[in-house]
């Protein structure tokens, strides 16, 4: 304590104190500037045109239609 010229341990917990509350102001901006940028990735990544994405997932469904029939798999 006599480094800094404090007379007692309050203005060292003082001092921390402020200090520990910096530092997690800090880490709440870094955590919802890294959240921000999870945020906006784009969902198709693959370089596959979304059109292209649409045409395999119709004709996926088309296929899996076929294969229960049209009353659907839960039909008895």
């Amino acid at each position: 304590m006599t480094i800094f010229g404090w007379s007692n341990s309050k203005m060292a917990q003082h001092y921390t104190k402020a200090a520990q509350s910096r530092r997690i102001i800090d880490a709440g901006f870094e955590r919802r500037k890294s959240y921000v940028a999870r945020k906006n990735v784009p969902i198709y990544r693959t370089g596959i045109p979304v059109s292209q994405i649409e045409e395999r997932t119709m004709e996926k469904q088309r296929q899996t239609r076929e294969m229960v029939g049209p009353e659907g798999p839960f039909h008895r």
